[in-house]
């Protein structure tokens, strides 16, 4: 596809054009690319990840003062122990994580506090159901940018298995 021009299947992301090529905006760990690709592309790619990644010293820091009480702070500190294994997660997706801890704490207080209250207010839905799904999608997004989602992980157990083959052939033939 030539510069400027716009992909017609890819018609709500945005695009950017590097050597030519139209890239659109989501990125993939080189290891999760399934095309062909030439040496040099090959090599660029593993420049691009080298260069994306970042110190960790977040996960052993104490908690941001950003967060909002002491039920975020706890979420913060369980969600670094678990993040501690992934290495894709790095100094510059701390907001993210601080933003999903955040969500979390607010999502449970509107729950608690909509579990003591009626469904139906008036005749009309409570209004803490409103704030109960603003904090739940608020956390959903903030999940998926600090590494947390499903989505995430699987990306992540997909690059452990890829450079990791078990897949028992050399225990059958023999390491050949």
């Amino acid at each position: 596809m030539k510069p400027g021009r716009r992909c017609p299947c890819a018609k709500f992301q945005t695009e950017f054009f590097l050597g030519g090529e139209a890239v659109l905006g989501v990125r993939k760990p080189m290891a999760l690319h399934t095309g062909h690709h030439t040496k040099e592309e090959l090599a660029t790619m593993e420049k691009e990840n080298e260069a994306a990644t970042s110190s960790r010293t977040f996960l052993t820091a104490r908690p941001p003062k950003e967060l909002i009480d002491k039920r975020a702070r706890d979420i913060w500190k369980e969600q670094c122990e678990i993040l501690k294994d992934m290495d894709i997660i790095g100094d510059l997706d701390a907001f993210a994580l601080v933003g999903f801890a955040n969500s979390k704490s607010l999502y449970e207080k509107a729950s608690k506090e909509l579990s003591t209250q009626p469904l139906c207010v008036e005749g009309k839905a409570n209004p803490l159901i409103n704030i109960q799904i603003k904090y739940a999608n608020e956390m959903r997004a903030f999940a998926s940018k600090a590494g947390i989602s499903v989505d995430t992980r699987l990306k992540y157990g997909a690059l452990h298995v890829q450079e990791n083959p078990d897949d028992g052939i050399d225990e059958r033939f023999g390491g050949i």
